[in-house]
């Protein structure tokens, strides 16, 4: 507020003039308490702060035509300096004024002389944002003016009504804004106003009321206050409609495909009153948006679903890659363990698996491999591949050995296998390879070279045969090679051999041939 910038220390005065001045008539010199030059006409009434120019009769003749400075000037100039007095008055010093404040105190109607002072003020309206130093040249003829003896207890009565007056002016302000506000708002109540009404429309029917806040905001804002519960309860009752009509529209889903429009559904539901709850203007728009959700829902129901079948079976597929993986840990663990057993039991190829399985079914590293695979027949056929692989390294020299045997048989093209083994007669050679899938192999491949070897004999003695010429007969020439020792080795291949007489007698035929084509 505004007397709450009033100070006690002095400020800077105006400057005393260096040198005399040139009154005019009527017109006197005098200086305040802070030593301040100020001037008085006696005739006129009339003070000054500055030095008068005009003769006294010119002047004006209300005290009210001094000059006046701004509203700061006037806070400083409240602090600087006591008001004007007149001639018949001397200017007041220090000493004295403490004198006098000494006094006041120790009066015992210093209060009601107070009470006087401040009802003058309230006479000559004085402001709160004016000082005492601009007011005294009103008030200083008042009697109620010096009924406070000293300028310091008159600054601090001026203070004090002037706190008083701004709060009384803020009070009286505050009531005055209350009674329009309650008489705009009993306006308000007047107009029965709907959720529909508009702030224009309120102001151009009722713009002659008395009641009409002149501030556009504030009526405004009222408005919108007062307006705002019925804006709020036809919210409300719309929502609660379109919830409806929703439910409506849900219970009817079924009929609701991707291409359905509004005008083939609305006919099946014009006898529910949740029909007629929403405005007509609204329900194909709900239609169309219910549509849209519920496709969309639909969409991204079978999406979710897509994507739990592929989650599903993606955890389908890796717990069946985890339970392999144990499995065949499992398994490698069986197999190593029984890998270890055929080491321990089996270091030379003595006997089948048919002769040994029965020695090795007793140890646990044999049934492992069972409860590793659950099926008897592959865990069979595991331990019988193991056990190959175990006895085929260790059979080595005594297939090699076999080998030589076959190799070294004077009589192999016309043997078999058994029959082979049979010419063996006690030989050990049976107790010590055993294994029929190294044996077989060997046997056919040395029978083989034995086949080709013969046909190669075969021929070069054919094709040696120095009694077949071209001269002879063809039952003459088979006659010679039927005597022949390497045709009564070659038996047992038959067909081997007729191939081999028969290019050999297309070779004689051509010969003769081209013998006969020379004589002729």
């Amino acid at each position: 507020p505004p007397f709450a910038r009033v100070r006690n220390e002095p400020v800077a005065a105006p400057a005393v003039p260096p040198v005399p001045v040139q009154l005019p008539p009527g017109w006197y010199a005098y200086k305040d308490d802070n030593g301040n030059p100020y001037y008085y006409n006696a005739a006129t009434k009339e003070t000054s702060w500055t030095v008068p120019t005009a003769p006294a009769d010119r002047a004006s003749s209300s005290s009210r035509d001094i000059p006046q400075r701004s509203t700061s000037a006037a806070y400083e100039r409240r602090q600087t300096s006591a008001s004007a007095r007149p001639s018949e008055n001397p200017p007041h010093n220090e000493q004295t004024d403490d004198a006098n404040d000494d006094e006041d105190d120790e009066d015992e109607d210093f209060e009601e002389r107070k009470n006087e002072f401040k009802a003058m003020l309230h006479d000559f309206d004085v402001q709160p944002s004016s000082t005492l130093e601009l007011e005294a040249p009103k008030l200083v003829f008042d009697k109620r003016y010096k009924a406070l003896r000293s300028m310091a207890i008159r600054r601090e009565a001026f203070d004090e009504y002037c706190r008083e007056k701004l709060h009384s002016n803020a009070l009286e302000k505050l009531k005055k804004k209350k009674d329009m506000r309650a008489q705009f708002q009993s306006l308000l109540e007047e107009a029965n106003l709907t959720a529909r009404d508009t702030y224009e429309s309120f102001c151009k029917k009722y713009k002659s009321d008395s009641r009409m806040l002149k501030t556009e905001r504030l009526r405004k804002q009222l408005f919108d206050d007062h307006v705002a519960p019925l804006l709020q309860q036809e919210a409300e009752k719309r929502e609660r409609a379109k919830k409806s009509f929703l439910s409506l529209l849900e219970e009817n889903e079924h009929r609701i495909r991707k291409n359905t429009v509004w005008s083939d559904i609305k006919d099946d539901l014009r006898d529910d009153d949740r029909y007629e709850s929403v405005a007509r203007r609204e329900r194909e728009d709900l239609f169309l948006q219910y549509r849209d959700e519920m496709l969309e829902r639909l969409e991204r129901d079978q999406t979710i679903r897509k994507q739990e079948e592929s989650n599903k079976r993606i955890r389908i597929e890796e717990n069946k890659r985890i339970h392999d993986e144990l499995l065949q840990s499992r398994r490698r663990e069986a197999l190593s363990k029984f890998n270890e057993l055929l080491r321990e039991r089996i270091t030379r190829p003595l006997g089948t698996w048919e002769e040994v399985r029965p020695r090795l079914a007793s140890d646990p590293r044999f049934s492992a491999v069972t409860h590793a695979f659950d099926d008897e027949d592959a865990a069979d056929r595991e331990r019988l591949r193991l056990f190959e692989l175990h006895v085929e390294p260790l059979a080595a020299p005594f297939a090699e050995e076999f080998r030589n045997r076959c190799r070294s048989a004077s009589n192999l093209i016309g043997m078999t296998l058994k029959e082979f083994l049979e010419s063996l007669g006690n030989d050990d050679m049976l107790k010590r390879f055993p294994l029929a899938k190294q044996r077989n192999p060997i046997f056919n491949k040395a029978r083989e070279d034995a086949v080709d070897q013969a046909i190669r004999d075969f021929k070069d003695a054919l094709y040696g045969n120095r009694e077949i010429s071209e001269e002879l007969s063809e039952k003459e020439v088979i006659s010679i090679i039927r005597k022949m020792p390497e045709f009564k080795a070659f038996t047992s291949f038959k067909k081997d051999r007729d191939r081999v007489i028969d290019r050999f007698l297309d070779r004689l035929e051509d010969d003769r041939r081209r013998k006969r084509r020379r004589r002729s």
